[in-house]
């Protein structure tokens, strides 16, 4: 295990070294951009603190830096069904679509059904993640002087955001040793073109796999934000910094999952 643990941390401590050899692209710029959502009328039309609890349409633009076609991007849909569709621009010539459904037989946000699980969710999930406290607190503070029947819907969508951050940094972690490993492999190619060629085809991958990554977590907060206001109409950024604040290791367990 001492020996693995070493392994890795000479892994990642090679791969920011590779970094500034300019073979890991720059850093991305995060930069959200919101592109005509259809409810944006009603939004402007209704009082801040009335919640959205239907789905309606909804897209909008995460991009990392520059402008919308110029560089990686994502589009992110919601149909009035729930149905939500991904679009990766990647690279010039790398497109990913992505569909997401919601379980059939799974609890509506906003519904007293949902309500009931998320409650139940919690009593269970607090037992392995401690930090799980500290939302909820936050979440007292904040609907104290607004109180919502939807309390513990709140904290179900902080574990699942939170969790879903901490994996993507996690994942960025480990492909910084991976295409380490990848590159140290490349001295054993003796033919300088063939080198040459499979490194192109790393850095590619690399490009690909950490732009999706940067976009993922550029738009976790909006996806966030936009689930809060369905519960409880326009979300303060305050709350929001406080709950980024917490770290969540845990995994939330998915409806009718054991």
């Amino acid at each position: 295990m001492k020996k693995f643990l070493v392994v890795l941390s000479l892994c990642l401590i090679g791969a920011l070294l590779f970094r500034t050899q300019n073979f890991w692209p720059k850093a991305p710029v995060f930069e959200s951009k919101p592109d005509g959502s259809t409810s944006e009328k009603e939004l402007k039309n209704r009082k801040s603190d009335q919640p959205i609890n239907v789905n309606k349409q909804v897209r909008r633009v995460q991009t990392l830096g520059g402008l919308p076609g110029h560089g990686p991007m994502l589009t992110w849909e919601e149909s009035e069904s729930g149905v939500i569709t991904k679009t990766y621009q990647l690279t010039l010539n790398k497109t990913v679509t992505e569909v997401v459904a919601e379980n059939s037989g799974a609890p509506v946000l906003g519904s007293p059904e949902f309500e009931a699980w998320a409650k139940e969710d919690y009593l269970a999930s607090v037992l392995l993640e401690t930090n799980l406290v500290e939302v909820k607190e936050i979440f007292e503070d904040y609907l104290a002087e607004k109180p919502s029947p939807y309390f513990y819907s709140g904290i179900r969508e902080a574990f699942v955001f939170r969790s879903k951050v901490n994996n993507l940094k996690n994942a960025d972690l480990l492909l910084a040793a991976e295409q380490w490993r990848d590159q140290v492999a490349l001295h054993s190619i003796a033919d300088l073109v063939e080198r040459q060629k499979k490194l192109e085809e790393i850095k590619e991958r690399l490009n690909q796999e950490m732009n999706r990554i940067a976009l993922d977590l550029a738009d976790a907060p909006e996806e966030f934000k936009q689930r809060m206001s369905r519960l409880y109409g326009e979300f303060p950024k305050s709350i929001l910094q406080r709950l980024m604040s917490i770290e969540i290791t845990a995994e939330p367990k998915e409806w009718g999952k054991p």
